[in-house]
């Protein structure tokens, strides 16, 4: 079992636990994943899910976390900058700022 980030899920995988979304569960433990379930999952706002027998490369923001200090700070003033307009509590919005701080490091 694996917490992975959404880009990473593949159809085929299985999950490990429920997905859920303000509430309501979207998929049931053990459902098959299919592409039309990636883009229901991303339409919902979910940005990991745990699969079964998969090892994960961990979360973006955990991924984020790892980097060096003095890259991540060199970088960040640029995305604040990026991003000013969006609430960075979001979900998605946080996942594409750990997205997009993840590539700029990686250059």
């Amino acid at each position: 079992m694996a917490l992975m980030p959404i880009a990473d899920i593949k159809p085929g995988m299985q999950l490990a636990q429920d997905v859920t979304s303000q509430g309501r569960t979207l998929l049931a433990e053990g459902s098959i994943i299919s592409e039309k379930h990636i883009r229901i999952m991303l339409q919902w706002g979910i940005t990991e899910v745990d699969i079964q027998g998969e090892q994960g490369s961990g979360s973006l923001g955990t991924q984020v976390e790892q980097l060096d200090e003095a890259t991540r700070a060199a970088h960040e003033p640029i995305l604040q900058k990026l991003f000013r307009l969006n609430d960075l509590q979001h979900p998605m919005i946080k996942e594409l700022y750990n997205a997009t701080l993840l590539r700029k490091c990686a250059r």
